[in-house]
């Protein structure tokens, strides 16, 4: 009996997380005036080794703010259906950050794991928010962003 209890837990939680649309959202242009990109090394307990004496920490590397025409690819992205997929990894980490305001104020934020491939985007204004994982279109625009605005390094 507590197996299918978790099942049918298990199943529901899945449920819920595709219930919520990107349209519920309401990421567009007309509520962004600028949006920022950053980049960060993000270090938590989750990513240590045994004997680990490092702290949590968390330290932005570089931060730019995006040209309307990346703004532009970057909201049509965020919008595409196709840019997702109803997978999450466990991990909890990101090292790219996108902060989108509007008058000053920021209005959405969109957290990227470069190592999970890991979504998670907050709508500050309607308090709605979308866990998930990107797809491979998502990605694409992520790396020719990176590779534009010099974020990685050619070690």
């Amino acid at each position: 009996m507590k197996q299918l209890l978790l099942v049918c837990l298990a199943l529901f939680t899945s449920i819920g997380y595709a219930q919520i649309s990107i349209d519920e959202l309401n990421i567009n242009s007309q509520l962004t005036d600028t949006i920022q990109f950053s980049i960060w090394e993000v270090h938590t307990k989750e990513m240590s080794t045994p004997g680990d004496t490092k702290k949590e920490y968390k330290k932005e590397l570089k931060r730019i703010t995006l040209s309307k025409e990346d703004q532009e690819l970057i909201i049509a992205k965020l919008k595409d259906p196709e840019s997702y997929i109803q997978e999450r990894a466990l991990l909890y980490h990101y090292d790219l950050v996108f902060l989108f305001y509007k008058e000053d104020v920021i209005v959405t934020e969109v957290r990227i794991s470069t190592l999970t491939g890991n979504i998670d985007i907050d709508n500050k204004l309607t308090k709605s928010s979308i866990k998930s994982k990107c797809a491979n279109p998502m990605k694409s625009v992520l790396l020719n962003l990176l590779r534009k605005h010099e974020f990685l390094s050619e070690d």
